[in-house]
Parts: C-alpha cells; structure tokens; sequence
C-alpha cells in the first residue's frame, strides 16, 4: 500500500511540474508572437522597400504558428489538469480545482485572435502580391 502512495505522490509532482512548464511555455508563446511579429510589421519596411510585400506573409506565419501552438499547449494543460486532479484525490489533496472548460479560458481566446491574425496577415500578403 505504502509503494502506491509513494507512486501517486510521484506521479502528482511530475504532474505539477508539467502544468508550470506548459504554463510558462504557453505565454512565452505569446510574448514571442507579440515580439517577433510586431518587429517584423513595424520594421520590414525600413530594412527593403521590397520587403513589404513579404512582411504580412513572414508575420502572418509567425502569428499563426505560435497561435496553434499556444493552442495545442492549452490543450495539455487541460489534460495534464484532469490527470492531477484525479491524482491528488488519490494522495489526499481535494483542493485541486475542477478544470474549466478549454474554451471559456482566457488564453483559448488569446491563442484563437492571434491564429486568426496570423491568417488575415496571410490573406493580406496574398491580396498585396496578386493585387
């Protein structure tokens, strides 16, 4: 019995540490999407007057990249979550929440209006190279 909870215990801190780490990593996502694709916008046109063409496509993909990963992150948090939740009421801890569902969240929406930035900037690079 002893080796069980000594197992669980185990599981549940690996668990956790899982859940910070997917955590931290899902708003570095943010950051590098909000960094990368804003320097990209803001300065291709001073680099090359030919590169403005190319810059809603270069940010477009960096937008909608990082927007589908921070979304695929969210959904192993959410995951992870119901994995420790079940854990933690096998070592005793009852305190851990009920995960919410994925999609009232708040970085689910974040995730979702960079996805679809990064594909209107796709759009715009095709409108701007055809047009």
């Amino acid at each position: 019995m002893r080796a069980k909870i000594d197992d669980m215990q185990e599981v549940y801190k690996e668990r956790y540490a899982t859940y910070r780490h997917l955590d931290q990593l899902r708003w570095q996502m943010l950051q590098l999407a909000v960094a990368a694709g804003s320097a990209v916008l803001a300065f291709a046109d001073v680099v090359s007057e030919t590169a403005a063409g190319w810059k809603w496509a270069v940010a477009g993909s960096i937008f909608l990249i990082l927007g589908i990963a921070m979304l695929r992150i969210g959904a192993g948090i959410v995951s992870n979550a119901k994995v420790l939740r079940e854990v933690g009421k096998e070592i005793g801890d009852v305190w851990i929440p009920q995960p919410s569902p994925y999609v009232q969240s708040v970085s689910f929406w974040i995730a979702l209006a960079i996805t679809v930035f990064g594909g209107l900037c796709l759009v715009t690079s095709i409108v701007k190279y055809f047009c």
